[in-house]
C-alpha cells in the first residue's frame, strides 16, 4: 500500500494537516482548529458546526489507535508512527513502533497480512469494542489540558 492509499482508509484523513513519512518514522498532524483548517481550505464546504461535531471522544480514540496501528501494519517499512491532535484545548499525542504494540497485544501486526484479518484480529476487536479501544487509548495516547 502506498502513502496516498493509507491515507484514504484513515479515520479524520480530511483533517490531516500534515504527513510525512522518512525511512521508518511517520508523522501524522491534524488542524489543531477550524479556522487553521478552514486558512489552508478555504474551499472546503465543511463548517465549523461540522468540524467540531466530527471530533467526538469516539473518533479521537478511533483517530490515535486505528491509524496509527494502520499505517504500522500496512505502510511499507514503517517502524514508528506519531501523531498528534490538538481539539478544543486538548492535546493528543501517540508515538507507537510495532514492538511495543504487537508485545501489548500478544500477537505481531504482521501476521494480519490481508484486510480480511486485519479487521477480524484488530479492527473489530480493538477499534469498534469500546472496553478495547479505550484499553489501548489508555495505554498508549498522552492527553494533555493546553491552556490558552
Amino acid at each position: 500500500m502506498n502513502e496516498e492509499e493509507l491515507i484514504s482508509y484513515m479515520t479524520g484523513k480530511t483533517f490531516i494537516k500534515v504527513f510525512t513519512k522518512n525511512e521508518s518514522e511517520l508523522l501524522i498532524e491534524y488542524y489543531s482548529n477550524f479556522s487553521e483548517y478552514n486558512e489552508h481550505n478555504p474551499e472546503s464546504n465543511v463548517s465549523e458546526s461540522d468540524y467540531n461535531d466530527f471530533f467526538t471522544k469516539v473518533t479521537i480514540q478511533k483517530i490515535m489507535i486505528s491509524n496509527s496501528a494502520f499505517a504500522l501494519r500496512f505502510l511499507p517499512s514503517t517502524k514508528s508512527v506519531s501523531i498528534s491532535l490538538k481539539f478544543t484545548d486538548t492535546l493528543y499525542s501517540v508515538e507507537l513502533n510495532e514492538e511495543k504494540l504487537s508485545e501489548f497485544l500478544s500477537f505481531s501486526l504482521s501476521s494480519l497480512y490481508t484486510k480480511e484479518l486485519w479487521f477480524e484480529k484488530f479492527s473489530n476487536v480493538y477499534i469498534y469494542d469500546k472496553k478495547n479501544r479505550e484499553l489501548l487509548f489508555n495505554q498508549f495516547v498522552k492527553v494533555e489540558q493546553q491552556t490558552a
